[in-house]
């Protein structure tokens, strides 16, 4: 492309569209086009320089857009400012909903212009031929509006005027056809903005990674650990160019430690399938996944580099073409997604949410409802460790930059009902673009994407937050698991929820966020071990000694108990023997023997057909509940190897008291 004309300064061009409003206006968006911090979506032929946004010639006709915050009805003022050559085929400036349903058009063509205006899908139009003083090197198309009318102006003198009786939208556009040179020198719009709630108070203390992790590739998608002491992101590496002299790009996962009150340099993580098209950091918990394609893959804060086997993740599954370009957020508990996904054919998005319902497939995504959703684009959802704070950045909303981060949470345990979302303080949101907001459990360190002034990649930016922009608190607790012969850590799996339905699986120790109350209930299993139920309290560290799976071992069937003489149990009996019939139902090779013993109290044979006779009614329960009869013996010991000392009520206790055995 050849050199251009002077770029025009801001006064010399404010001086020419001075509007002539009479309420308050402002200015809205004022781009030059200099860089990308609005992350404007640009064709793969578009740069970006001093003279503004290069539009080489294209095989496909594109299209670039960015929402604008205004209020309707109130005076609105938008200028482009265009140059080329030669003008080949059609250049549409516009002002529209998301869909473009409704839209009022400006079409530039080197024939003329004319004006569309597109109601509910159905299209009307006004041709507008040039006079033929008017240059077509350089073209500046005004649209202004006020008191339900329209005025289109071409390079200073009003070419068109019609009566507004809707109003189209938040959304500016520019697209061009195929094989158009042109450069986009400028973009002004004048309006009344929204005002929406923000948070006030500034980040505690800027933790950012500098120039540790920063580059000049571009870093994004910041995924912190839940422990705050690591954070994933995608870093974009250059491959070199093809024969069409494109840039063949890459993206691949790496990850920083925090040590030494500082972020180290970056690692990649070498097991994950790299360079793989568009994968997505998407966990949250206590295995991080990230999806590539359609597959997940996971990974922990101890063994970063090296990562388990994908598993492909069904939910995304026949959503079309655009699921790809999505962002996901697995929630704490593994048991929800949380999804930034466009309609098929656009590139706008809506937040939507995903339940697990089995071990590798998803209900069908549910959209999220207002005011989370707007008419707007919302994206990079991440949801806390409460389960009931979500983060997520909208574009367009009267905010700061082109993408502000904002923070909503929920009032019940639908996912229908949810506050208004506010958006986060001035020194997270700055005037460029912010995304991929993401924080530790505790809610203390946070991490997320910008785009600096003067630069069009994103780098990564780190804070302490304030109380106010933190979730809600959590459960959380350091469990020790050892062998209780030998000491050694074990790695384990543990079970909470009201159903027990929510997993954690790590090695000991093993520190659990958990969105509850005081206190929950979990369950501990280790492969090769007997199972343990314990209560979780907040902080400290819980230890816990696991007995092997071996042969000969004994165990008192604590908490249940017979009434005097009979073989009816007390109440709480059930639960306890669930948890053994789940125990036998996951080793379906194991035999167990059911012992009775009493105290010394009556007759001798009576005791030995009592205990027997109370062993069988808890066989019956077990084999009620799906576990074979030939699995479970029974045996009446009578009073013949007591526990206890029989001459104490204590004693006696200790002694009435059925057993379970491995055999």
């Amino acid at each position: 492309m050849q050199c251009y004309r002077k770029v025009w300064v801001f006064c010399i061009l404010m001086a020419t569209i001075s509007p002539i409003f009479g309420g308050p206006i402002d200015t809205l968006l004022w781009e030059t086009f200099r860089s990308n911090h609005r992350g404007w979506r640009i064709p793969r032929e578009a740069k970006i320089t001093e003279g503004g946004l290069e539009i080489s010639p294209t095989p496909n006709p594109w299209n670039i857009a960015t929402h604008v915050p205004w209020k309707d009805n109130h005076p609105l003022e938008i200028t482009w400012r265009l140059e080329t050559d030669t003008l080949k085929g059609i250049v549409k400036l516009g002002w529209s909903d998301d869909s473009q349903n409704n839209a009022w058009v400006g079409e530039v063509s080197a024939s003329g212009f004319q004006v569309r205006c597109k109601r509910n899908g159905n299209l009307y139009s006004q041709p507008l031929p040039w006079h033929s003083d008017t240059p077509l090197t350089t073209v500046e198309v005004r649209m202004q509006a006020e008191n339900g009318k329209l005025n289109w102006w071409i390079n200073g003198k009003i070419r068109f005027s019609s009566n507004i009786d809707f109003i189209p939208g938040h959304q500016i556009f520019i697209q061009g056809d195929a094989g158009q040179i042109l450069r986009i020198k400028s973009l002004l719009i004048l309006g009344t903005p929204i005002q929406e709630p923000h948070l006030n108070s500034p980040c505690i203390r800027n933790i950012s990674p500098e120039e540790n992790v920063n580059s000049k590739r571009g870093e994004y998608q910041p995924r912190i650990h839940s422990s705050g002491e690591l954070i994933w992101f995608l870093r974009e590496q250059l491959l070199g160019k093809n024969n069409f002299r494109k840039e063949v790009l890459k993206e691949d996962v790496w990850f920083t430690k925090w040590e030494n009150s500082t972020w180290q340099e970056p690692d990649i993580c070498n097991s994950i399938p790299q360079g793989k098209t568009l994968p997505r950091i998407c966990g949250h918990g206590f295995g991080t996944p990230v999806l590539t394609w359609n597959y997940l893959s996971e990974s922990n804060l101890k063994i970063e580099e090296r990562w388990k086997d994908s598993v492909e993740v069904q939910f995304l599954q026949g959503m079309g073409e655009n699921w790809p370009f999505g962002e996901y957020s697995v929630s704490m508990d593994g048991q929800f997604v949380l999804m930034a996904l466009a309609q098929k054919g656009g590139f706008e998005k809506d937040l939507y949410v995903s339940r697990r319902s089995g071990a590798q497939t998803w209900t069908a995504p549910q959209k999220l409802p207002s005011p989370i959703n707007s008419s707007l684009s919302e994206h990079s959802p991440f949801l806390a460790a409460d389960l009931k704070t979500l983060y997520f950045a909208a574009e367009g909303r009267g905010g700061n930059g082109s993408s502000d981060i904002y923070l909503t949470r929920r009032k019940d345990d639908s996912w229908k009902n949810w506050s208004t979302p506010i958006r986060l303080s001035k020194d997270i949101n700055t005037e460029s673009w912010e995304g991929y907001f993401s924080i530790s459990a505790n809610g203390e360190k946070a991490c997320w994407s910008w785009i600096p002034q003067g630069q069009s990649l994103p780098d990564i930016q780190c804070a302490i937050l304030p109380l106010e922009a933190r979730p809600e608190p959590v459960l959380y607790s350091t469990l020790s698991i050892t062998d209780k012969e030998t000491g050694v850590p074990l790695s384990v799996k543990v079970r909470w929820g009201k159903t027990l339905t929510a997993t954690a699986v790590g090695s000991s120790p093993l520190t659990l966020y958990l969105p509850t109350g005081p206190k929950t209930d979990i369950q501990i299993q280790s492969e090769g071990y007997i199972s343990k139920d314990t209560i979780l309290t907040p902080g400290g560290n819980l230890e816990l000694k696991l007995d092997s799976l071996r042969k000969g071992y004994t165990q008192i069937l604590e908490g249940i108990e017979f009434y005097q003489s009979s073989t009816k149990c007390k109440p709480g009996y059930m639960m306890i023997l669930d948890q053994w019939q789940n125990w036998l139902k996951q080793n379906p090779m194991i035999k167990v023997e059911l012992s009775g013993h009493t105290d010394n109290v009556g007759d001798t044979q009576m005791n030995l057909d009592l205990s027997k006779s109370r062993a069988e009614v808890l066989k019956q329960y077990l084999v009620n509940k799906g576990i074979s009869s030939e699995r479970i013996f029974t045996q009446g010991y009578g009073s013949a190897f007591p526990r206890g000392d029989n001459t104490t009520e204590a004693g006696k206790r200790l002694n009435r008291r059925v057993e379970i055995k491995i055999l």
